[in-house]
């Protein structure tokens, strides 16, 4: 059986850039499209795929990440915070190891 990383490997290989022909046109070579969070660990990972494993990525930011920032602090500024908090808690209450 092949391991789950030993297949991550071989399925990212082929996104690798193969510039050496002289005709090669960016746009004819496989591309993988990802959207991920903004992290500093997925953005070291990405810089990583480019430029040391060669990989044509394509990065986009998710946006929700960003509203989903801007959200919370506008509750937090107008004090609705915590009630978001409680509202969390009670619906999650069902999902808990007690909710049995």
């Amino acid at each position: 059986t092949m391991h789950c990383s030993t297949t991550v490997v071989l399925v990212l290989t082929s996104y690798k850039m193969d510039m050496e022909s002289a005709d090669a046109q960016l746009i004819d070579l496989p591309r993988l499209s990802i959207v991920a969070d903004r992290g500093s660990d997925v953005i070291c990972a990405v810089n990583f795929a480019q430029r040391h494993l060669g990989l044509n990525l394509d990065y986009v930011p998710d946006a929700s990440h960003d509203h989903w920032n801007e959200l919370r602090e506008g509750l937090k500024e107008v004090n609705l915070w915590p009630h978001i908090l409680i509202a969390v808690i009670a619906y999650n209450c069902d999902y808990a190891p007690w909710g049995e």
